[in-house]
């Protein structure tokens, strides 16, 4: 018999940017940053490392490389091969913050400059399935929900506290690529003594949201339920002082006031007009949508850089963080907003996030079958190339065996343009009678006045007739005489 529940649908609002790590650091094999001219910023294309394993250009060398562990070499070649046709190898692109920053800058100048790329690394984000969504977990989210319940439930023993835990669930949730953004994050200690109040922490993936510039809002949906039993069919302890019954409404509700005390707190304390106020502009932007939060609202902070008073309610304010870790030194990370809905709502959503993810996978397919293509045509241009070497080795190898004037009158017979030098050679040895025969004699002679015709209908100086020079009409008269053109 299955469990009662108590299901409710939500929309996923991302108010301030929100990075949720994956633990792996990208180095530059794994991404390429490219200038895009339109916006004076750059734009992040996140490779697809196997694809370029599949498709370099000189399997050879990177074998070697492999094998020598020559990891330095092997960031250049990709970042050489890759920025010609970078959509062949990306798995996804989106741009760099718009507000821009110094270290992004720096990234881009020492990649470009191929010096220790294995230090400028970007901290990965979760992301989700053949359209590389950005995932936001549910565990993330209900690890924040689990800090408001248990600021509210202060008499609730740790046994019926876990029992309440088990009960509560939440969906993950995902956003399009194109919600997200490169950000740097700075920890911003406005009581420091010292030149900069700023430390840097990185470079990271992130959802953008409502807060910054030049990108477009995106949201996302799920579902989260408290259920009646736990599975050994004891009943949830909803009950606060044996009073008060907790449910997704009230929740939501505690949410809302126990975050944006914290919110207030923050923006009033670090934010002010002789403190940062660059970032206390920028929340101007989501004030008016936090003062309007509703019966179905809920304010949480999720992510890395989010501080420990987001999670720790029973930490007075006294004891609260001096420092605060900012997005382009602008944006407080991760503020969410979610909002209750209804069924139909969600299940639309849904239906266009399978279509979505259909269509990644045909992009996806699309991009592999031009990079295979655009391979193939590079291989057998190179096996072209690589012909054309072995036939020049060859008769290059063959000329070396011939005497002097056979040589000579080879290459002249292969003359297209104008070239004295080899005119005069092969003149020389027919002077000399060094050639075997009267027959080769009459040969040699032959080429030099073919060479002589191919320079005139090439506009070249006149050799055979019309206005010639005193140079050449002793030449002209002795080829004339052996092949009896007189």
């Amino acid at each position: 018999m299955p469990k009662p529940q108590h299901v409710h649908y939500f929309r996923l609002d991302i108010l301030t940017p929100v990075h949720i790590g994956s633990g792996e650091l990208l180095d530059p094999s794994q991404y390429l940053l490219l200038g895009d001219g339109e916006r004076q910023g750059y734009i992040y294309y996140r490779l697809d490392l196997d694809s370029w394993i599949e498709h370099p250009e000189n399997k050879e060398k990177l074998a070697n490389w492999l094998d020598a562990g020559k990891w330095e070499e092997i960031r250049r070649e990709i970042q050489h091969e890759t920025r010609n046709a970078p959509d062949n190898y990306a798995s996804f692109h989106m741009p760099c913050s718009a507000d821009g920053t110094s270290e992004v800058d720096n990234y881009f100048k020492k990649i470009n400059e191929g010096k220790e790329l294995g230090n400028y690394c970007i901290s990965e984000a979760l992301h989700s399935g053949l359209a590389h969504d950005f995932l936001v977990p549910g565990s993330s989210l209900k690890g924040a929900l689990s800090t408001v319940i248990e600021a509210n439930l202060p008499h609730c023993s740790p046994a019926d506290f876990n029992i309440l835990m088990h009960g509560l669930s939440v969906s993950d949730c995902v956003f399009p690529v194109e919600a997200g953004q490169i950000f740097t994050a700075e920890s911003y200690s406005p009581n420091r003594k010292t030149q900069s109040k700023y430390s840097p922490m990185g470079v990271c993936e992130a959802l953008a949201g409502e807060i910054s510039s030049g990108t477009k809002a995106f949201s996302s949906y799920g579902r989260i339920c408290l259920e009646e039993k736990d599975k050994a069919g004891t009943w949830n302890p909803r009950i606060e002082k044996g009073k008060k019954r907790l449910d997704i409404p009230t929740l939501f509700k505690k949410c809302r006031e126990f975050s944006l005390v914290r919110y207030k707190h923050e923006r009033d304390t670090f934010y002010t007009k002789d403190k940062a106020s660059a970032v206390g502009d920028s929340l101007k932007r989501i004030d008016p949508l936090l003062d309007k939060l509703g019966e179905k609202d809920a304010l949480l902070r999720i992510g890395q850089h989010s501080h420990k008073e987001s999670f720790e309610p029973q930490t007075p304010p006294s004891e609260w963080g001096t420092s605060r870790g900012l997005a382009n030194k602008r944006y407080p990370f991760g503020w969410v907003r979610l909002q209750l809905c209804e069924k139909d709502e969600y299940t639309k959503w849904v239906e266009l996030q399978n279509a979505r993810e259909k269509q990644a996978r045909q992009a996806d397919a699309e991009r592999r079958d031009r990079l295979e293509v655009e391979t193939q045509k590079r291989e057998q241009k190179e096996a072209e190339r690589l012909a054309e070497e072995e036939k020049e080795r060859q008769h290059q190898e063959m000329l070396a065996q011939l005497p002097d004037e056979e040589k000579d009158l080879r290459m002249l017979k292969e003359l297209q343009t104008e070239n004295n030098q080899a005119d005069d050679k092969v003149l020389q040895h027919i002077r000399n009678n060094e050639y075997a025969s009267e027959e080769d004699t009459r040969r040699a002679a032959q080429i030099l006045w073919d060479y002589w015709v191919r320079v005139e209908s090439g506009g070249g100086n006149r050799k055979t007739s019309g206005k010639i020079s005193k140079k050449q009409k002793p030449k002209l008269k002795k080829i004339k005489e052996i092949l009896g053109k007189n």
